[in-house]
């Protein structure tokens, strides 16, 4: 798969810690082709990162109205639900991607520990 425009410049600022260079890349990536859910996932995880819980919740919901089954999107959008203080829904998030993978969080994922 030929990797989308926009979506690789966002995770190499990201993994630079430049959030705001990261987050323009992002805009294009997700403007370029909105259908794209992995930028979706990518911005989610982006705007968690930088305390923007609310605008990730929204960048996650669009991940998984593309690709409803992202154990990612589904970790991360627990998060942004617990850091809302959405505790409920956060939980439901959580039993959805347990539903949907339970051998991946009996095996300790880091990505859940925050929950556990």
């Amino acid at each position: 798969m030929m990797p989308r425009p926009g979506g690789e410049r966002a995770l190499a600022y990201s993994g630079l810690k430049d959030h705001d260079e990261a987050l323009k890349a992002s805009d294009k990536a997700v403007e370029i082709d909105p259908g794209y859910g992995q930028a979706w996932l990518d911005r989610g995880i982006l705007l968690q990162e930088m305390g923007r819980a609310e605008e990730a919740l929204f960048a996650l919901d669009r991940a998984l109205s593309i690709q409803p089954d992202n154990l990612d999107a589904l970790s991360t959008k627990a998060e942004a639900l617990t850091v809302l203080g959405r505790y409920q829904e956060a939980e439901a998030a959580f039993y959805q991607a347990m539903d949907m993978d339970s051998e991946r969080y009996e095996t300790g994922d880091s990505e859940v520990d925050w929950l556990l």
